[in-house]
């Protein structure tokens, strides 16, 4: 049987379950060893019902044949439902999980005052607060009414940093406790579901970082920390890795050596039926989309007829630099681009008058004005070592913040 077995499967490849039984002959022989008693018992009632020789014979073969199928297609049953946290969705086996699903309570938020600051928070939907591994990072995550994924990110700075920390994992991205319903302990190393690493997988789109792993390396335990489907947005290739990440070098230039939250989250001004489409759907049939290169974004598709997770794309995002101890802040807006279209930070610099204004704005800090926050409408843009470019109207009485196009440490 076993032979068979194996010769079938290895004209089947593309069949899984047949290559599952081929694989797993062994121990489905050791489950039927352990089910005798079974057996011996069909035989002893067919011992009394059948007496002519050959009959037995045939019967016997019935009873074993049908026996066996059906401890097969329970082991196979057993395997891909009760046993399936044993598979390895992400990740790589020998990655540390302790912060790959970070704990969460599973209480819906409707709105929170954080930790630091002072500053308090509505969301129009309700989050899961996603507590990460370091006490400061934390996310909020929706998971209902078409947005799966964080609606704001605060990073808390206290003036110090460590370049020295932990690298991204050796893997892919971590599944996000939240979008997969799980909370507290559940949510392991052997977690599978939607919302996963796989869903950007040929779409051109960049897994674009809330808190960008530089970041969770300087102020928040390790860059491995931020790796997770609880901190990621579709982003435009071009926009994720230059003008993105230009404004990212600029506030965490500031927050080296001052007291700050980074406050960063996504807006679906278009809505949230827009969601990533993929290159080469049907290569074969030659309707296929070819890449052109590799800066080019994805193209695409109405959420309802995706075949990936349903995960809609942003239309733009903000981020909040707030200074905790001077007590101002800074606002930016940047248009989630899909074509290689700039944004220099000074372009980016925007109020949040007008972005809590804007559809599809899912965190809104309330209290900036009540808590003494004053906003700032400047930055400096040093295009020579002695040479400043000032964008806005600034106040000599509040510290310069200057924009970066490469690390700041």
């Amino acid at each position: 049987m076993s032979y068979h077995l194996s010769q079938h499967a290895r004209h089947n490849e593309q069949d899984p379950l047949l290559a599952g039984v081929a694989t797993n002959a062994g121990r489905v022989t050791t489950t039927i060893s352990k089910r005798t008693n079974t057996i011996e018992a069909l035989e002893s009632l067919w011992t009394q019902r059948h007496h002519h020789p050959r009959r037995r014979v045939r019967t016997l073969v019935c009873v074993v044949g049908a026996g066996l199928t059906l401890l097969v297609f329970t082991f196979l049953y057993e395997k891909n439902t009760k046993n399936k946290n044993e598979t390895v969705c992400f990740g790589k086996t020998n990655d540390t999980a302790a912060y790959a699903c970070p704990d969460t309570n599973g209480i819906p938020l409707s709105s929170i005052t954080l930790p630091w600051g002072g500053i308090h928070v509505q969301f129009p939907q309700p989050v899961e607060q996603w507590e990460t591994p370091s006490t400061n990072f934390v996310n909020f995550v929706a998971n209902a009414q078409g947005v799966y994924g964080p609606v704001l990110a605060v990073l808390h700075t206290n003036g110090t940093y460590n370049a020295n920390t932990t690298k991204r994992p050796s893997g892919t991205f971590y599944m996000c406790g939240p979008l997969q319903g799980l909370n507290g302990n559940a949510c392991t190393a052997k977690t599978c579901g939607p919302h996963s690493h796989a869903d950007y997988s040929n779409t051109g789109w960049d897994q674009g970082h809330m808190v960008s792993n530089h970041e969770g390396g300087l102020f928040a335990g390790g860059e491995q920390n931020t790796f997770s489907m609880c901190n990621i947005w579709p982003q435009g290739k071009q926009f994720n890795e230059q003008w993105w990440q230009h404004l990212e070098y600029t506030t965490d230039g500031y927050a080296l050596t001052t007291e700050s939250l980074i406050l960063t989250g996504p807006i679906f001004a278009n809505g949230t039926n827009t969601c990533m489409g993929i290159f080469n759907p049907e290569p074969a049939s030659g309707n296929s989309t070819a890449r052109p290169s590799s800066k080019t974004t994805g193209p695409t598709v109405p959420c309802e007829t995706t075949p990936h997770s349903p995960i809609p794309i942003p239309s733009h995002f903000f981020k909040l630099l707030v200074d905790v101890e001077e007590k101002i802040y800074w606002t930016f807006l940047a248009t989630n681009n899909a074509g290689p279209v700039p944004q220099l930070v000074p372009e980016m610099l925007s109020t949040w008058d007008a972005i809590r204004k804007m559809p599809g704005v899912l965190a809104l800090p309330m209290n900036l004005r009540q808590a003494g926050y004053i906003e700032q409408h400047c930055v400096v843009n040093y295009t020579k070592p002695d040479t400043a470019f000032v964008s806005g109207v600034c106040s000599n009485t509040t510290p310069e913040l200057i924009v970066r196009h490469s690390p700041p440490y």
